[in-house]
């Protein structure tokens, strides 16, 4: 900013020197308007750098807060699998979900399941445990069936 502001008072100064030394004329025209192009152009190119620099870098993500959303997001569908498991009869389950939480896109990598302290309800006895569990995980997460992984 400060090399922006000397560039700009010594366009000005320069303004003020060339305008005693031009010469009359058309000569003058031109070349006030070849010096009023530079100025325009010195008053402007902080602007013309400062949309490079949003292009070209990543500088306005904030790393420690995407990390802070995705985990956020991880820890709240880790509680909507429990709660729709529990509400279906399977309680004390362990849910891990694995994803990346620097990425700003939120991608689940893997969900694992932990049934070793699994308890059932009275009536849920003769059901396939692995099946219910995987198709509430599917029907919350979206996922293939494939990276879900049952344990315990």
């Amino acid at each position: 900013m400060t090399k922006w502001l000397l560039s700009l008072i010594g366009v000005v100064f320069l303004g003020v020197l060339f305008d005693v030394i031009y010469p009359n004329g058309k000569t003058n025209a031109f070349c006030k308007g070849l010096f009023g192009i530079f100025t325009i152009y010195i008053i402007v190119s902080p602007i013309i750098n400062f949309k490079l620099d949003i292009n070209n870098d990543n500088n306005f993500v904030d790393t420690a807060l995407v990390e802070n959303i995705n985990n956020a997001k991880v820890q709240a569908m880790e509680i909507k699998i429990n709660n729709v498991l529990k509400d279906n009869g399977i309680s004390n389950v362990y849910v891990e979900i694995d994803c990346d939480l620097s990425n700003s896109e939120f991608i689940v990598e893997n969900i694992t399941i932990d049934i070793s302290n699994l308890v059932l309800d009275d009536g849920l006895m003769n059901i396939n445990i692995y099946e219910v569990i995987t198709n509430n995980v599917v029907s919350i997460t979206g996922i293939d069936k494939d990276r879900i992984i049952i344990y315990g």
